[in-house]
């Protein structure tokens, strides 16, 4: 159901039927290329390239060192760029493989952050990251993306319980649609079910 809501969006292939609209617009009437780079992504596998730190963050060269430098310290990077003297022209290998996961991913939301898009969609970004770099990125995302729609797609729920709404899919089907609170008032809820399965400490620690 993951892929299919990616697909749709990005209009990877044409809904069958309905329309998605963003800010009263239909997705369908725009075209494709102002669609797709009116959203961001960042999926659970980083998407690093080989280059530099500056050409992985602005890969036409469009911003200032200013800027770069601006969402770097934005996304908790400023000690890796203190501990490189090339700063912004640190090497990046192949895939990022000088850094780490974690690294990569704060990579990838400062890339992101430069992009003024109104839709951000994370697809289990976090799924494999430790708690303490979830959490950072969490607070990055409630700083300096907080004018912006942003899909979570994720397993783990302290990813979205602050989220606005939660969506939960059953065979398929939208399930239920609802505030966090409110689901989580109703024992009948699938979302409640699954924050009593983690356990009654964790599902104090959600509520």
């Amino acid at each position: 159901y993951t892929a299919s809501l990616i697909v749709a969006l990005y209009r990877l292939a044409e809904i069958a039927g309905g329309k998605i609209e963003v800010d009263s617009i239909d997705c369908s009437s725009v075209n494709l290329n102002k669609l797709r780079s009116s959203m961001a992504i960042i999926p659970q596998e980083p998407v690093m390239f080989g280059g530099t730190l500056r050409t992985n963050l602005d890969p036409c060269n469009q911003r200032t060192d200013e800027e770069l430098m601006d969402v770097l310290y934005k996304c908790l990077l400023g000690p890796v760029v203190e501990a490189n003297e090339d700063g912004l022209d640190a090497e990046v290998e192949l895939l990022g493989v000088n850094y780490s996961l974690g690294t990569q991913q704060l990579i990838c939301l400062a890339r992101a952050m430069l992009n003024p898009s109104r839709v951000l969609l994370l697809d289990e970004a976090t799924a494999a990251l430790d708690s303490d770099t979830n959490a950072a990125v969490n607070e990055v995302l409630k700083a300096h993306f907080s004018d912006r729609t942003i899909f979570t797609i994720a397993h783990r729920l302290d990813t979205i319980i602050e989220s606005d709404r939660i969506l939960t899919v059953s065979s398929g089907v939208v399930a239920e649609f609802d505030r966090p609170d409110v689901l989580l008032e109703n024992p009948e809820s699938i979302f409640y079910e699954l924050c009593m399965n983690t356990g009654k400490a964790q599902f104090e620690a959600l509520a």
